[in-house]
Order: structure tokens, then sequence, then C-alpha cells
């Protein structure tokens, strides 16, 4: 007795008998109908009952039968010990070629419902980072489904390769200092699979525990994926970052802006802010930086601390959101309001962006919230210095040309080109643009 790990290791074109003749047989039988229609589904094999059921007929185990020798008897049987007793009467009655299946039959491979109406998005781990440029790449996916014409957008996160001499994980990243940015799984499942919270035409995601699942996704699957010509066996990575602010794609809009937060991520952030008395007229999200990784990039505290001041005095309510890896840390900053959940919490990062006056931020990875969002009011300000991340050539090679704008911005979401370390040009370009805003 052989147990069934999934529909694809039953034989192809082959005749099969289920025992015995109950619900989750029947269960099993639609399955089988569903995603391995080259099956014959010869009967049911049943050690009490006899006739029909759901119009296939059903035969007693100790008929005398002329068995097949090539038929496959799969036993549908929950209880070890049923199932073990039902085994025994098969082989005495003579049948050999004997199938089980359990409770930890795998359904998520060829034995999944694709949807017709879904593009499935691969995105391979071997050639795309374990970072917020998976945002971009969510969002170039979507356009292409959107341009397609096709209603969701399944992502699949495929698992790196543990032979390639290649590594884009954050444990690539990783320095001694800083444990915390090179773990992968606490980036996967609190923000790559949350994606379903964050872009509307996305109900679902899968995440891949080998790649020989892709593998299998890529067999049986005649609906849409992205990128078109991916192979498991030679993926090439996703020039998504390298094109975003293209004005070649999409009518010059570039990958749009289609994120949009849930309600009830939206729900969570009025509560804090009715409970901490703050009119959204007056909320003022200011986003940290402060990365043990390219440390010249991280915020200015100083700077941040006295635009705070400044717009407080004003009557705004700056609210602060810490970096994600060291949300706990004192920085200085606690003299205000934090909003610690939306740091550990990408769903309710985006949803406070969206209930923001104004955000105000530098250039690190969850601005990606903001660009592709026509709910959030920002600006962005890009670090420019001497130094290695800071140089015009590095903006360039990340696509991000020296002066650009996103090409699908709105009018009150803005990239600042240097000053992130400034107190008066924070504050100027905040006046400027709240005045705007107030004018609309």
């Amino acid at each position: 007795m052989n147990k069934i790990t999934d529909l694809q290791s039953i034989s192809r074109n082959s005749a099969v008998c289920l025992a015995p003749a109950g619900g989750a047989s029947l269960r099993f039988l639609l399955k089988l109908k569903e995603h391995r229609p080259d099956l014959e589904i010869n009967c049911f094999l049943d050690s009490y009952r006899s006739g029909e059921y759901s119009g296939i007929p059903i035969r007693l185990i100790e008929d005398d039968l002329d068995i097949d020798e090539n038929l496959n008897i799969i036993i549908v049987m929950e209880r070890d010990s049923i199932r073990d007793n039902i085994n025994k009467r098969l082989l005495s009655c003579g049948f050999g070629n004997i199938l089980y299946v359990d409770a930890e039959l795998s359904l998520k491979l060829s034995d999944m419902k694709y949807r017709h109406d879904a593009m499935y998005f691969f995105y391979d781990l071997s050639v795309n980072s374990m970072n917020f440029e998976y945002m971009v790449a969510l969002c170039h996916a979507d356009a292409i489904r959107k341009n397609k014409g096709i209603k969701y957008l399944h992502p699949i996160i495929v698992p790196n390769h543990k032979l390639s001499v290649f590594d884009m994980s954050r444990k690539s990243l990783k320095e001694s200092n800083a444990p915390l940015e090179g773990d992968d799984n606490w980036f996967l499942y609190n923000v790559i699979s949350l994606s379903p919270l964050l872009l509307p035409s996305c109900e679902s995601i899968s995440i891949l525990s080998s790649r020989d699942e892709a593998e299998l996704y890529l067999m049986n699957n005649s609906a849409p994926i992205f990128p078109e010509n991916y192979n498991i066996s030679n993926p090439k990575q996703l020039p998504s970052v390298l094109n975003v602010m293209s004005s070649s794609y999409f009518d010059a809009y570039s990958f749009a802006r289609p994120l949009s937060s849930s309600n009830f991520s939206l729900i969570f952030v009025d509560q804090w802010l009715n409970n901490n008395c703050i009119d959204m007229d007056k909320l003022v999200v200011i986003t940290l930086r402060q990365n043990k990784m390219d440390i010249e990039r991280n915020s200015n505290i100083s700077a941040w601390i006295c635009f705070a001041q400044y717009i407080q005095s004003f009557g705004y309510v700056p609210v602060f959101v810490k970096d994600t890896y060291n949300v706990y840390d004192n920085n200085g900053v606690d003299q205000f309001l934090i909003f610690v959940e939306a740091s550990t919490n990408v769903a309710i990062r985006m949803a406070l962006y969206e209930r923001a006056l104004l955000n105000m931020t530098v250039n690190t990875g969850t601005i990606s919230l903001c660009y592709f969002n026509k709910n959030v009011r920002y600006l962005n300000f890009i670090y420019i210095s001497d130094i290695a991340t800071g140089k015009e050539e590095y903006h360039k090679l990340s696509g991000t040309p020296y002066g650009s704008q996103y090409p699908a911005s709105g009018p009150f979401q803005r990239w600042v080109w240097g000053g992130s370390d400034d107190c008066t040009v924070l504050v100027s370009e905040f006046d400027k643009m709240v005045k705007a805003i107030e004018m609309k």
C-alpha cells in the first residue's frame, strides 16, 4: 500500500477504483475529475454496500471480480485502523497496486484549482531580492495583468536554489551588528505574505517550499503567467526596478498606482488615531530609516526633530514610524507620538500613510507603499552625496536617475533630490506642499 503525495503520482490514463464508497471517496473522485480527467473511474469497492453511488457502480470487495493487474485501487479513509483493514481485505481477495490517501495529501500543486480569471506571478528568489523591490515587481506584474484585461493577480514565491552561488536573500546582506536585517522568514511572512492586504487585485498568495513545486505549477497550469517566459531552470531577473521610472510603459504611467489599503487596515488605524485624539487633517507621518546597512542613508535625527518641533508649533501632529529593525530603540524621537505597530505591520503602515495629511520620508524601502498608492500624499527626500549610495551613478544604476519623478505621481506626491539632513529644506518643502493641498 503506497501513499499518494500528489495527484500526479497516479499513472496516466489508468483505470481507478476507490474504496470504500463514502463521502471522502466521493470528494476525492471530484478532485480526480477536475485535475486528472485522463483517469478512468471504474467503480467504488466496499465491504458492505453495493449498487451505485453518485452514478458510479459499487462492487463488493469479496465478489468474484475479474481483476485487471493494471487497475489502481485507492483507499480514501482518514482512520488508520479502518484503512489497514480495507487493505488486508483487498490483498486477501487478490487485489494489487493498492494506493491510499490520508490527511497529509498535498493539494497545492497540480491538484489545486487554477483560476482562469487570474494571472500567476512567479517571484523567483534565485534572481530577485528579498526586500521591498518585491513591491515594485508586484506592481509591475499588476500593470501587466491590467493591460491584459485579467481580473486577479496571484503571486507565487519561489525559493532560491540551494546550490546556487548567487544569494539574493537577506542573509547575504547580514552583518555582525545587524542580526534582524538578515532574517528571511521575518520579511517573507510579515511583508511579502501580506500582499493581499495591499493590492486589491490580489486575493491570495502561494509561498512554495521547493523549486520542484514551481515546476509542477508550470507543468499543470494553462493560465497566463508573469514573467511570460518564466523557466524554473533558467530564471531571469525581473527588470521592474530598472524600468520603474520609464515613461515608455503603459501610456507613460509606468506601473501606475495599484496599491490600496483594505477597509479593516484603515479601521485599525482610525482606532489608534481616535484614541490619541488626532485629526487626520493635522496628521503628519515621519518615516525614519535607522538601518544597520548603508548607514549613510539613515535619517538625520536632529533634522527631523527640528522639523517635528516646527510643525508642532503650528498645530500639526507629527507621528513617527521608526525603522522596522530598530523600532524599540530609543533614538531621541520618543518625545513625540510613535506608532509602533506601523513599523512591524506593513498593512497598518500603508493605512496610516493613507490617513495622513502628508507623509515625510527618506528614500527607504517602504517608500514603495507611497508612490504606488494614489491615496498617499508624500514628500520623499532622496539622499545625495559623494559617498557610494548617494552618487548620481548609484541612483542611475538603481533605476532612479537624478532628478527623476515617478511617472504616475499625483500632484501631492513628489521626490525631493537632496536636503534630507537639512531642517530648513524639510520645512520649506513641507510648507509648499501643504499650501498646495489646502488649495485643492
